[in-house]
């Protein structure tokens, strides 16, 4: 895929019918798993609803796991795989632990965003790339802080088959869409992760910059394996807003669910991942998240944390500026994890009774 300086705008294609790169249409095969069979993990109305919209479940396949290689960095163990999330579809990750651990850890997928891959999240060098407003080597950042990490390389980017524009216009001919397909993967990784007998299986979180925000979100209304999620500028808040005062140009086509707004907006999708903890990191001036959007979550959303009685599990984040990614953000991701993925024992996330008084772990 084209590189673009606009970190969050898909690069269009001219390429004719008869060139060489005419748009390849996505797998067809019937999903091995009905909606009678398969369903999402997280409980609630939400989560199937979303399921529907996002056009899952997919076609499934063995994973086909294979480690490609493993070597000692910086005192992380580093290893590079792949998997087959669905036929044809094969996933290249990278994983990041510290060496000599002994014990399960906490664990947690990092999304990267648009025109970045798995070695932008889990490169050997933590910086901030001052030409493109993000941070480099943030996962590894998250494993040398004593984390399981893991990044993928999502459809459609780096060296990964399709364009993004296409690809999420053709998944459309087909009934589904190219969030769920991200989304999908996502769970997928998820899998892995909690296969894995130096993880922790009850302590797994997710974080995701831009693009691998929003898919991190749905993620984790689909799946309670997440017990902790970060999204860092990442299009969440109110898709109604956005709808009327935005640009619609901004987000690429993966970021339209066709009726989404006929069901629920951003905050009832919020509202269905309490008791669980989420950080939302954002600016006052991302186009891609206007901030009016960004209050309704901590407004209304914020109701189904304080029923619960654990109201400091949400919490919204804004700083001055335009869309970006600093090691601040960093931190903040650092000890949201600490707090709910290794300070708070798993059972607090079980649900919360509405009318039990606030717990240790819920006082400010």
């Amino acid at each position: 895929m084209a590189d673009s300086l606009d970190p969050y705008i898909p690069v269009e294609t001219n390429a004719s019918p008869d060139s060489a790169d005419v748009a390849t249409a996505p797998a067809t095969e019937e999903p091995a798993l009905d909606e009678e069979v398969w369903s999402p993990r997280a409980p609630g109305d939400t989560a199937p609803a979303l399921a529907r919209l996002l056009g899952l479940p997919r076609a499934t396949t063995e994973p086909n796991y294979s480690l490609l290689d493993r070597r000692i960095e910086g005192g992380l163990v580093i290893e590079e795989f792949s998997f087959d999330a669905e036929p044809g579809e094969e996933v290249s990750g990278i994983l990041a632990k510290p060496d000599g651990a002994t014990e399960r850890l906490p664990a947690v997928l990092c999304l990267h965003g648009v025109n970045q891959g798995r070695k932008t999240v889990m490169g050997p060098e933590y910086t901030y790339d001052t030409r493109l407003n993000w941070l480099r080597g943030w996962g590894r950042e998250l494993a040398s802080q004593g984390f399981v990490t893991m990044g993928i390389t999502q459809r459609t980017f780096g060296k990964r088959p399709g364009e993004l524009s296409e690809q999420g216009k053709l998944e459309l001919l087909y009934g589904r869409t190219l969030m769920g397909a991200f989304a999908w993967e996502a769970m997928a990784s998820l899998d892995q992760l909690a296969a894995r007998d130096d993880v922790d299986p009850q302590r797994i979180g997710l974080m995701g910059y831009g693009l691998g925000g929003i898919v991190g979100f749905y993620t984790a209304a689909l799946d309670d394996r997440v017990k902790a999620l970060v999204t860092v500028c990442g299009g969440v808040g109110s898709l109604d807003i956005f709808a009327r005062w935005a640009n619609p140009d901004y987000h690429d086509v993966s970021y339209y669910l066709p009726g989404i707004l006929d069901q629920f907006d951003h905050p009832e999708i919020a509202a269905s991942l309490a008791p669980r903890a989420y950080l939302l990191l954002t600016r006052d001036g991302d186009d891609g998240m206007p901030l009016e959007g960004v209050r309704r979550i901590e407004w209304e959303s914020g109701a189904a944390w304080m029923e619960r009685a654990v109201p400091n599990r949400l919490a919204v984040s804004v700083r001055p500026g335009a869309h970006n990614f600093t090691a601040d953000d960093m931190d903040e991701a650092i000890n949201w994890f600490n707090q709910w993925l290794v300070e708070v024992s798993p059972e607090a996330f079980t649900e919360a009774d509405p009318t039990a008084p606030l717990s240790p772990d819920a006082e400010d």
